[in-house]
């Protein structure tokens, strides 16, 4: 008789035991999920935070090639590397393509697209027979910090009739013409500016 209580005292300490147990690991297995619940809400805050940041200092470059000055004043050709963005844009490599060659020199693509139009300018300008207004007015974008909204106008030539040859040969192949530009953010966050203006991200300039 003894011998069945001490047994049956022995079953309901271990039934005991075995219930704190179970209690002890739901408690735990809670605890467990609130952490990472808790976690997953802290992940999900800051990666929106960073996206956050991330679309308020994003820069959107755009080229951009024209006959008309700005003020629609005058015929002019423009080649123009503008930031639509909303935050400023750190340019670090310009190239032209023309041709399916690119060109990091302004000179070398003058060559390339209109040689002889390009040489007979230089030789007028070496004689100095541009009048005032009449010359090429250049910008290198280059290792530049464009802020949002603004504009850097790589090359402007108003018509002239001492420029003509070089107008009317440029205007024909400014629609040929695009660029590939790598830029990043102040975030550096990094993009490929390309034909058409199509841009894609990527991890670094200095590919």
């Amino acid at each position: 008789m003894l011998e069945q209580e001490e047994t049956q005292e022995l079953a309901e300490t271990k039934l005991r035991f075995t219930e704190r147990f179970n209690f002890e690991m739901l408690i735990a297995a809670c605890a467990v999920l609130i952490s990472i619940a808790s976690f997953y809400a802290t992940f999900l805050q800051a990666n929106a935070a960073e996206k956050q940041v991330t679309a308020m200092t994003l820069p959107l470059m755009n080229f951009l090639t024209g006959n008309v000055h700005p003020d629609g004043t005058h015929p002019q050709i423009t080649y123009v590397l503008a930031n639509k963005g909303v935050g400023p844009a750190k340019i670090e490599t310009f190239l032209l393509k023309y041709n399916n060659s690119y060109f990091s020199s302004r000179k070398d693509y003058l060559n390339a697209c209109c040689e002889s139009e390009y040489k007979e300018y230089k030789e007028q300008r070496e004689k100095n027979l541009y009048p005032a207004g009449s010359g090429m007015i250049t910008s290198d974008p280059n290792q530049q910090i464009i802020p949002s909204g603004e504009e850097v106008y790589y090359l402007q030539l108003p018509r002239h009739e001492v420029n003509e040859p070089l107008y009317k040969k440029l205007d024909e192949v400014r629609g040929k013409t695009s660029v590939a530009v790598c830029y990043c953010s102040l975030l550096d966050n990094c993009y490929w500016l390309t034909e058409n203006n199509q841009i894609s991200e990527t991890p670094s300039c200095k590919e």
